[in-house]
């Protein structure tokens, strides 16, 4: 769960509260929980089998860039300007523009 944490930090998340295997992520306006594989979430519920995030960004464009830079491997931008990336532990992560 380290190399996921730190891949969502770069995205530009900030950690509100963790414990023993989960950290409370917020991504401006996005709250979400992540957390290591066979534990349950804090509300005590078993873990989703494949979860789909969706964060949104001022500048798509840009963040895919600093991505590249980084390398992280990026697809291109859809025609509404969302990407699709993989965290380190395979989770689909949707960033798509917001005003």
């Amino acid at each position: 769960m380290t190399r996921s944490l730190d891949f969502y930090l770069r995205l530009g998340c900030d950690v509100v509260r963790a414990a023993d295997g989960w950290v409370l992520l917020r991504c401006q306006a996005v709250t979400f929980v992540l957390v290591q594989a066979g534990r349950r979430t804090p509300s005590g519920e078993p873990v989703a089998e494949d979860p789909w995030i969706r964060l949104g960004a001022r500048d798509v464009r840009a963040l895919r860039r600093r991505l590249l830079g980084e390398g992280v491997p990026v697809p291109g931008c859809t025609p509404t300007g969302r990407i699709v990336v993989r965290d380190p532990d395979r989770r689909a992560v949707a960033i798509e523009p917001v005003p």
